[in-house]
């Protein structure tokens, strides 16, 4: 899959730049800006998360994975807005939304998960970047605006390949574990230092059957085995691992959905 990567982007401008090529030339991303359009008749929308870390990583060729987006509106006026739409709600409180080409999760900001539970407070669309747990995952593009809203050191870190931690809260920490590993096999991502342990922790914690079974309800597939994750344990546990060059037996790169 090579060919389908451009580089990671230089800076935001850049960004942007591949986002609105994309909402006006692919089909997957007309549909969404259509979806934005008319989502507006209830608040503005701005796409968050997955679909713009990946396009920064350089991977918008092969992008295909559902697009999330939220509108600054009550869950009233959301829901009204919906009524004639084939959607359903999905584990987190959101909508999953089937389109021509694509799937969408729609959320209103503050029925998203941190703010909904307190710990975050909202004032518009740009604090969704202070919600998410993986740092790569805090940007968010309001499509009106065209404005992309990020941490300061979001650039450097995707050229880096770096994640840590931004959010601990988490209500899927199993999860969280099943895309800690994921990064760690198909991005050769270096952990931070608070992702660091909180990989290590969980090791501890959990047995590492349900660690394979959350990669499963995750992903699909198993990235990192049990004998694996034995010896991924042992090292953390050492500290003498460089954790972005460890060698698993799973070496498919899949660019799509990393997280």
């Amino acid at each position: 899959m090579a060919d389908t990567m451009s580089r990671p982007i230089a800076d935001i401008d850049d960004l942007k730049e591949r986002v609105q090529r994309y909402l006006d030339t692919s089909s997957r991303g007309i549909e969404a800006k259509e979806l934005a359009e008319r989502l507006r008749e209830v608040g503005d929308v701005a796409i968050f998360g997955g679909m713009l870390r990946d396009f920064a990583r350089g991977y918008e060729q092969s992008f295909n994975s559902d697009i999330d987006l939220v509108v600054d509106a009550t869950p009233e006026r959301l829901e009204s807005f919906l009524v004639d739409y084939k959607v359903h709600r999905n584990r987190f409180g959101g909508y999953r939304l089937h389109g021509r080409d694509t799937q969408f999760d729609v959320w209103t900001l503050h029925n998203t998960w941190a703010i909904r539970e307190g710990l975050v407070q909202a004032c518009g669309l740009n604090d969704l970047i202070n919600t998410t747990f993986f740092d790569c995952d805090a940007i968010v593009y309001i499509v009106h605006s065209k404005e992309i809203y990020c941490h300061s050191n979001f650039v450097e870190n995707i050229n880096k390949r770096t994640v840590d931690i931004l959010l601990k809260d988490n209500p899927n920490l199993l999860g969280a574990v099943a895309r800690t590993l994921r990064a760690l096999v198909e991005w050769r991502a270096e952990l931070g230092p608070e992702l660091t342990k909180f990989l290590a922790k969980s090791l501890d914690d959990h047995c590492l059957y349900e660690i394979e079974k959350a990669q499963v309800r995750t992903y699909g597939r198993v990235a990192v085995d049990k004998d694996e994750l034995t010896s991924l344990k042992i090292k953390l546990r050492d500290n003498d691992i460089d954790l972005g060059k460890f060698k698993l037996n799973y070496v498919d790169v899949v660019n799509d959905d990393l997280f």
